[in-house]
């Protein structure tokens, strides 16, 4: 064969070097680990990672100047994509997801990474949010149906109802009974 050559290279990894020698990206692929694509800036530190998990779930990860994670966008291998904010110190604190009965939700933690506040739309269209305690407890639940109609529970510490207000009622707490209005 005249002038035959080969048109496929295959690699298990690749690096890429700037001028300068210093690595840049790297492409790996395994069947453990899936197949990842990572830019590095100047000082070869991993500012953005772009990966295919063997599962198929496929996921972006942002970097800070010091290497820490500070934000994720992922699909799952179930189809529903999930958005993930970090602090500084690496602690998930924020979170967006929806999941695979269609319901959107945001997710807010403090520092030490338990849920304060959970917020969102379910698949029948009620929107919900849900204030917690210190630790993680749910203790205000508010909700207006896809009808419009507005609902607030008040919680004690091991999550049991103390009032519920709602158009058709209030009750004050277990031991008082409900109040018709």
């Amino acid at each position: 064969m005249k002038n035959a050559r080969h048109k496929t290279l295959r690699l298990q990894n690749l690096e890429i070097e700037d001028e300068t020698g210093a690595k840049r990206a790297i492409l790996t692929a395994s069947q453990v680990c899936g197949t990842k694509l990572a830019f590095l800036d100047s000082h070869e530190v991993e500012r953005i990672n772009i990966g295919l998990l063997p599962s198929g779930a496929g996921a972006i990860e942002l970097f800070d100047v010091n290497g820490r994670i500070r934000m994720t966008a992922s699909v799952g291998a179930d189809g529903c994509p999930t958005v993930t904010l970090f602090d500084a110190r690496q602690a998930n604190r924020l979170s967006l997801h929806v999941s695979t009965c269609n319901t959107v939700s945001i997710a807010m933690k403090d520092r030490r990474q338990r849920l304060r506040s959970l917020s969102g739309v379910d698949s029948e269209d009620s929107a919900f949010a849900s204030i917690h305690d210190s630790d993680g407890m749910s203790r205000v639940l508010l909700n207006v149906g896809p009808d419009g109609e507005p609902a607030i529970s008040l919680q004690d510490k091991v999550g049991h109802p103390n009032a519920i207000i709602s158009r058709l009622m209030l009750v004050k707490s277990k031991q008082q009974g409900p109040e018709t209005g």
